[in-house]
């Protein structure tokens, strides 16, 4: 029986491989979110000490996992790469952030935070684990922007239904914000899809469905999508009737325009009389 750990870290919005795939001569990942992984001779090359049975994955997602790493050891991984490659976001690295232990024995394995869990264990378990933790990093974050969009829109709509007055500035805004998490949900929508390599082998295929129902991640990205659907809609509505509210008051001056110069001109008239 053994134990491995994983630490799985947020450390950028996006990380350019290709300037470490040249420097080790390493090759990207097939058919996975974009990564490389870094072994025993990359690390060792690395930091000029022995680092056996660890390993290193890192992601164009911004997500690094460290496979049986301590804490100093992590430090210096990510010093070197910080000091070459990586521009480190240090607020993402403290907030976001897993450890999964997994206990090894015999032909499975379990998890050390929920021994009912069971699934078959293989060199490959390490990778799917560490996979699918990206998946739930990266849906960590965008619940946490979804939440903040919701208090915002929640506020401002509160706001506006007080309001005599609509800005459609400040609705044009908000609809660009909501713009903005949907785009940035939909460019990070390849490290939700299950990686061809697992789709290839049924025994991998179960381990990551496992993992996968373990995390909810189907779930979360439900939850996410309604409300995203449900906050566009709620959106698109105010901005319907900021419109329209705008093209009232514009009809109103209108009239207003059209009656002021008739009266005007009677005005004229009537001291042209008068006169």
């Amino acid at each position: 029986m053994k134990t491995i750990n994983i630490n799985a870290y947020k450390v950028s919005n996006k990380i350019e491989l290709n300037n470490i795939i040249g420097h080790f001569g390493i090759k990207k990942g097939d058919g996975w979110s974009n990564y490389v992984m870094l072994s025993t001779a990359e690390l060792s090359e690395m930091l000029k000490c022995d680092f056996d049975d660890k390993t290193v994955y890192i992601y164009e997602c911004g997500v690094i996992t460290f496979v049986n790493f301590n804490n100093v050891e992590i430090g210096y991984v990510m010093k070197y790469l910080s000091d070459l490659y990586i521009d480190i976001d240090y607020t993402l690295f403290e907030n976001y952030s897993d450890i999964q232990t997994i206990v090894v024995d015999g032909d499975y394995f379990t998890l050390e935070e929920d021994e009912s869990f069971r699934a078959e264990y293989s060199k490959d378990a390490i990778g799917i684990l560490s996979f699918v933790l990206v998946k739930s990093l990266e849906i960590e974050i965008l619940e946490q922007h979804m939440d903040k969009l919701l208090d915002e829109t929640e506020k401002y709509l509160d706001y506006m239904s007080k309001a005599k007055v609509t800005n459609l500035k400040s609705t044009a805004y908000l609809n660009t914000k909501i713009i903005d998490f949907n785009f940035r949900s939909i460019r990070g929508l390849g490290i939700y899809f299950r990686p061809i390599e697992i789709r290839k082998h049924t025994k991998l295929r179960e381990v990551y469905d496992k993992l996968y129902a373990y995390f909810e991640i189907a779930e979360r990205l439900a939850v996410i999508k309604d409300k995203s659907d449900e906050m566009k809609e709620t959106s698109k509505n105010y901005m319907d009737f900021s419109f329209s509210r705008q093209t009232m008051r514009s009809d109103i001056a209108l009239i207003i325009l059209l009656l002021i110069f008739p009266i005007m001109r009677l005005i004229d008239l009537v001291k042209h009389w008068m006169v």
